[in-house]
């Protein structure tokens, strides 16, 4: 996925896990690649592209970050 939906961008606990900070630049981690479901077969990773730097910037490797989502299913 490109990007997280429009309720988990727009609340800043939710935004915030999705940004870090390399190299005094802070980056937006709100892509990610995903395999799997159901813990404890669920992995994401969370980067960003740094076109300019020709790299990729891995922010979190895991577990599914929470979203607005998930507050509703607890």
């Amino acid at each position: 996925s490109l990007t997280e939906g429009k309720l988990t961008k727009k609340d800043k606990k939710f935004a915030d896990l999705r940004k870090v900070t390399l190299d005094g630049r802070e980056w937006d981690i709100c892509a990610h690649i995903k395999h799997g479901t159901k813990p404890p077969k669920c992995l994401r990773v969370y980067f960003a592209l740094d076109r300019e730097g020709k790299r990729i910037i891995i922010g979190h490797c895991g577990d599914h970050l929470d979203t607005a989502g998930t507050q509703r299913r607890k």
